[in-house]
């Protein structure tokens, strides 16, 4: 059966367990209607199953090996350096400085469909940016920077100037309050800044901020509306940007958030939409919106910044925007194929979840009967979406609902590289004086940057979300292990030792299985691939200190970060995603694949399904 136009909202992150029990239990009344009278299923993910991997091989029907998107981060073999996962830099042109392409190969099925003359529309899905030209529009979702070329750092400032726990994730601003008033800068692209103003209202627990062209009071633990800043760039010209404001503390210490400074949907500083002028055209419809890559600003939870009511708050705020968004544009009519991502299901799993698990470090009671339905009245605000969306699809809509990944406890975290600097597969240049002050500490732990790895003694290391690479000869930049037999019996061995290693304090199991990239990916990126995908158990995930540092600590230790539940280098198969359709959509076989959403898509629209997607229809 084909279909006049096909609806497909991404709900990131939207677990099947978790669905099956509050379905079961009356409440998702609307999630349970599909499942009844159409299609629930629980769907295999991607291996890795990490967001941006999984959206590449949605959008295209392709797997990892054919996207090249492999993990937030990757490295550059030759120097060892971290690379961003979701961009690369195209060839630079004449005198034109290098530009920003979108890491992502392999058409997506909204350029497939326009190239057959339908026109589609596609919402903030992850993957996007920067966007590329089609037939249709598009609003880019993760990877999509704010105006300083970030993917957004909060700044907080404060009197008693509280160090980061998260390097790089956040800027701590020191300020002195003087006759009550402070007087500070705005952080916006380049070395530019704007002077801001805090001045403590007398006889009063507000605060007003002043910038040059804005003012706003802030109530204690209330997210400002969002302000328009204007930061002025040279020679000529200027930034516009979308930022706001919170009151975390007055007294005894004055503490603001202000939000990175998005992309202003009226006058975005780069592209963030195809066309371009899609963003304005939604500002004409909608007002302001989130520009930036992510829903709400998670981390600057994890930076000790907005506490957990002021993110749920911005979490039901976020949705009723986008609801909003896909509601414009369906009630609008002029697409054949409108995607639409949510990504706060995902988000309020991360932040909420250890309120749920008794088991975790930092799980208490009180945060239980606070926040433990957090995760449920997410999952039933999109209940209640969904059944505000089905009567005006019509019979002739095709409606997919799919998620990623699902999620699990995050209670233990692993130290990648710790684990095979202590299994001598990785070696650390001796301590001096000069290099002692690269220590950092980030959740209590010491840890080095990679830059003290002596790599010629080093025959293995790890680099992003758990991905193990041998130092290969004349592939790494100082590589000492042959390739062919050397370098695949060197895997094997890691692999058994991986698999047998044991955590002291539950005496179980920390991973669940490894894999070798050429045995679950295919395609002509795979000399990007990493060598091994290491599958942690339930309750395991990789370190935050991992992603860019070396832990001197122990090899897995307690998970002290605000996060609590997730999905990255979790084994895959412990985090399946959910399938939902207003349609009987065809289960046999194989469980559903999120690569088989993209040609049933096609099928839908009566389109031809690429020979280069791996997936199958399942109409």
């Amino acid at each position: 059966m084909t279909y006049k136009r096909v609806v497909s909202l991404c709900l990131d992150g939207l677990d099947p367990v978790l669905l099956t029990r509050w379905m079961d239990a009356g409440l998702l009344p609307n999630f349970d209607h599909l499942r009844r009278t159409g299609t629930f299923s629980v769907m295999n993910t991607t291996n890795p199953p990490e967001t941006a991997c999984a959206w590449a091989a949605f959008a295209t029907g392709q797997n990892p090996g054919k996207t090249g998107v492999f993990d937030f981060v990757v490295r550059d073999p030759r120097t060892y350096s971290p690379l961003p996962g979701l961009i690369t830099m195209a060839p630079r042109r004449g005198n034109e400085p290098p530009r920003p392409k979108n890491a992502r190969h392999g058409d997506p099925m909204w350029k497939i469909a326009g190239d057959h003359g339908l026109h589609a529309t596609v919402l903030n899905l992850p993957v996007t940016w920067p966007p590329d030209p089609f037939n249709g529009r598009l609003l880019s979702g993760m990877g999509a920077p704010d105006i300083t070329g970030t993917a957004g750092v909060p700044t907080h400032y404060s009197t008693a100037h509280p160090a980061s726990v998260l390097n790089l994730r956040s800027r701590d601003e020191r300020i002195v309050v003087r006759d009550g008033l402070v007087e500070t800068v705005m952080y916006g692209p380049g070395q530019n800044t704007i002077p801001l103003q805090f001045r403590l209202l007398p006889n009063s627990d507000r605060v007003q901020v002043t910038w040059p062209d804005g003012a706003v009071e802030l109530e204690l633990g209330q997210l400002s509306d969002w302000c328009d800043v204007r930061f002025p760039l040279t020679p000529a010209g200027e930034a516009l940007g979308l930022t706001r404001f919170c009151l975390l503390e007055r007294a005894p210490n004055l503490r603001v958030y202000v939000a990175p400074p998005m992309n202003h949907p009226r006058q975005p500083s780069v592209p963030i939409t195809w066309p371009p002028d899609f963003a304005g055209e939604l500002y004409t419809w909608l007002g302001n919106y989130r520009t930036l890559g992510r829903e709400v600003d998670i981390f600057a939870l994890l930076a000790d910044m907005l506490d957990f009511d002021i993110l749920l708050a911005d979490t039901f705020a976020s949705l009723a925007e986008r609801e909003q968004m896909t509601r414009t544009l369906l009630d609008r009519g002029e697409d054949d194929l409108l995607i639409s991502w949510f990504g706060q299901v995902d988000t309020t799993q991360h932040g909420y979840w250890t309120f749920t698990d008794p088991q975790h470090p930092l799980y208490t009671e009180l945060g239980a009967r606070k926040y433990g339905d957090a995760i449920q009245r997410v999952y039933q605000w999109l209940d209640g979406m969904i059944g505000r969306l089905l009567p005006v699809l019509g019979a002739d809509t095709l409606l997919v609902i799919n998620s990623d990944h699902g999620c699990t406890d995050w209670r233990r975290s692993v130290h990648f590289n710790t684990w095979l600097r202590r299994e001598g597969y990785l070696t650390l240049k001796e301590t001096t004086p000069e290099n002692a002050g690269e220590q950092v500490s980030i959740f209590g732990e010491t840890a080095v940057p990679l830059t003290r790895v002596d790599w010629s003694r080093t025959r293995a290391y790890s680099f992003g979300c758990g991905k193990i690479y041998i130092n290969q000869e004349g592939r790494e930049g100082q590589g000492n292990v042959p390739p062919g037999p050397a370098s695949e019996a060197l895997e094997d061995e890691i692999s058994a030792r991986f698999l047998a290693w044991r955590d002291p304090k539950t005496g179980g199991p920390v991973v669940s299985a490894v894999y070798r990239s050429r045995d679950v990916q295919w395609g002509p990126q795979m000399f990007r691939a990493p060598d091994l995908i290491v599958g942690l158990k339930d309750g395991y995930r990789v370190s935050w200190t991992s992603l860019g540092q070396i832990s001197l600590g122990e090899p897995v230790e307690d998970n002290l970060s605000a996060l609590g539940g997730d999905h990255i280098s979790v084994d895959h198969r412990l985090v399946p995603g959910s399938l939902l359709s207003n349609a009987r959509l065809d289960l046999s076989g194989d469980r559903p694949h999120i690569l088989d959403i993209a040609p049933t898509i096609l099928t839908a629209l009566n389109l031809p399904i690429p020979a280069e997607m791996d997936g199958r229809n399942r109409l």
